[in-house]
């Protein structure tokens, strides 16, 4: 899962927010496979899903053409996942 929560940068120009919102940071992210993904800068942002709230870090990726992504800390404090019940399915389909 990933650790961070990502946002691509037409993502990110949705939102309405002036890119000097952002804060510079010396962050570099990676791919699974090892590339170095660029980063525009890091912004801390209100969520909310199902009356689930939270303020959550998010980097801000210089491509525009990227996935964004919500990480397994945000996603289980919003209650988008269980991670509980994720880590049981996945041990139980390692037995099969």
């Amino acid at each position: 899962m990933f650790q961070v929560n990502i946002l691509d940068y037409t993502d990110f120009k949705q939102l309405e927010i002036s890119d000097n919102e952002l804060t510079k940071t010396a962050t570099i992210l990676s791919s699974y496979t090892g590339h170095k993904i660029e980063v525009c800068g890091k912004i801390s942002l209100n969520c909310s899903f199902n009356g689930h709230n939270g303020k959550f870090l998010f980097y801000v990726l210089k491509s525009k053409n990227a996935s964004s992504i919500l990480g397994l800390q945000a996603a289980s404090e919003l209650k988008v996942i269980n991670p509980e019940k994720t880590q049981k399915k996945i041990c139980e389909n390692d037995r099969h």
